[in-house]
């Protein structure tokens, strides 16, 4: 069964409505439904659209 999750991880990519988050976060970036506070910036999406990417 350890060998089937080792497999899983390595083979099958997370669904593409989450490529743009892990995105976001890796840049440094944080999603939010509405508009980024103050000092930050929408630079793309996240949750395939639903969401805002918001850096410094």
């Amino acid at each position: 069964i350890k060998y089937l999750c080792i497999l899983k991880l390595l083979f099958f990519s997370p669904p593409s409505s989450l490529e743009d988050t892990r995105a976001c976060r890796v840049s440094g970036g944080f999603c939010m439904s509405a508009v980024c506070p103050p000092t930050f910036l929408a630079s793309g999406s996240c949750h395939g659209g639903d969401l805002i990417c918001c850096k410094k």
